[in-house]
């Protein structure tokens, strides 16, 4: 077909003109707001137990640049452009977050991505309901089985559709979200991951929230005919909230359905269970201390070759929950053999965190934290999984993070932090790099500055 170019240009400008004169009248009848975010962040990283390793030095960044438009009160809709890099290098991973989490993310090179980017539809079809479509956050509650992973500098989005009924006191939400497309014309869609979760929450509890799960993962993109079941199902409970003596929270998760894959035959059957508990105080004195107690039970899996009992928080914030230096952040996703190439697991051995934290105030802009961890597995090292001297242990190390945050005003924050974990030689095993000379304690710094615009 033959181009007229004259009249693609006629037809160009005229169409140019035109959106010149209306867009102002557009841009008055909608609401739109820009926001954004620069996240640099220095680290110093030696986490691998290895006394012939040295430190690594390095500087990440995440560029954000927000646009929220507000069409009317039924329509509206949020993109958000990100970009995320290590200064001086032109790789396609980032080395500024951690790797190994919970999945791959969806705009992990360096060039500007798609972070999130959705429609909401108010009272569609005339229901009481709100629809989200698109790449999204899914944060539910303290993150425990959905959250944005927001320390990584990647984040955690997902690509799908939410569906939102909010009351006075209660939400309901269903969430369908495509975690891995494998299908083509050919295969169709028999090694898809899709995950359907279903959420409810109700305030005025004990003073608290109470909230319920069911997250059903269809997850087919490693079936085969040797290993073709491994669909997950999930239900939980949470209840948190605070009364004029004390803050609290409770949750516990029961897993079930195959585990083909992790238990390594057909027929495996998935039995698991996480548990936490959390008390705290908030002090009315100078420099408003606070102390807080938790403890976390994730089930881990034993010799019971039939029935894979290692918990997955599926799209948790490991980060929050397990020590800022992240070396549990992969929990129930390696396969119980003593050869995973994660070093963010326990070899499906599970974990206990028994975590005591302090935080105060010694100036209105500055806040001082202390977490200290205790970590032992779930069950005993066993066979197959460390060597004979490590059979029967449990007992992983000590963990202690430092932080202090500097709100230098509301747009920008400074934080700073510093680790150690000292580390017994059943976590030099399953913590360490295979081949190394794992036997030593590992440490971990950083500096961050975060502007929100």
């Amino acid at each position: 077909m033959k181009i007229d170019f004259y009249k693609f240009k006629l037809f160009f400008w005229v169409w140019a003109w035109i959106g010149l004169l209306v867009f102002p009248q557009i841009v008055e009848a909608i609401d739109i707001r820009l926001g954004g975010q620069v996240r640099p962040r220095w680290e110093a990283r030696d986490r691998d137990f290895n006394s012939e390793t040295d430190t690594f030095h390095f500087l990440s960044s995440r560029f954000r640049v927000n646009i929220n438009t507000r069409v009317n009160d039924k329509v509206s809709n949020f993109i958000q452009f990100q970009s995320v890099n290590v200064f001086g290098s032109d790789r396609t991973d980032s080395f500024g977050s951690t790797v190994e989490t919970n999945s791959s993310f969806l705009d992990l090179d360096e060039s500007v991505g798609i972070h999130q980017g959705y429609v909401v539809a108010k009272g569609l079809l005339n229901l009481p309901l709100e629809f989200k479509i698109g790449r999204q956050e899914m944060i539910l509650d303290g993150q425990r089985i959905f959250g944005n992973n927001g320390w990584f500098q990647e984040a955690l989005s997902h690509d799908g559709v939410s569906i939102w009924h909010k009351g006075e006191k209660h939400t309901l939400m269903y969430f369908f979200s495509q975690f891995n497309e494998n299908g083509s014309e050919t295969i169709q869609d028999s090694t898809d991951d899709v995950v359907h979760t279903f959420w409810g929450n109700y305030k005025g509890i004990l003073g608290g929230d109470f909230s319920a799960y069911f997250v059903y993962r269809d997850s087919d993109t490693f079936e085969n005919e040797i290993l073709p079941d491994n669909d997950s199902y999930t239900l939980g409970l949470r209840q948190a909230g605070r009364n004029s003596w004390f803050d609290y929270r409770v949750e516990g998760y029961y897993q079930f359905g195959d585990a083909d894959l992790f238990g390594g035959q057909k027929g495996t059957e998935r039995s698991a269970f996480l548990f936490g508990v959390r008390i705290g105080k908030k002090f009315k004195a100078r420099f408003k201390p606070s102390v807080a107690v938790w403890y976390d039970y994730v089930s881990g899996d034993d010799e019971d070759d039939k029935v894979f009992k290692a918990f997955n928080p599926d799209f948790g914030n490991g980060h929050k929950y397990y020590g800022f230096m992240d070396r549990f952040v992969l929990l129930g996703q390696s396969r119980p053999d003593g050869n995973s190439s994660s070093v963010t697991d326990t070899d499906s051995m599970g974990l206990q965190d028994l975590a005591l934290k302090f935080s105060m105030k010694p100036h209105e802009k500055v806040t001082v934290r202390a977490d200290l961890h205790f970590f032992w597995t779930a069950v005993n090292a066993h066979a197959g999984v460390v060597p004979a001297k490590l059979i029967g242990e449990r007992h992983l190390g000590e963990e202690l993070d430092l932080t202090l945050i500097y709100h230098f005003d509301p747009s920008l924050t400074i934080v700073g932090g510093y680790s150690i974990f000292a580390a017994d030689p059943l976590m030099h095993h399953v913590g360490g790099r295979t081949g190394a000379p794992n036997n030593t304690d590992a440490d971990w710094g950083f500096i961050m500055v975060s502007h929100v615009f």
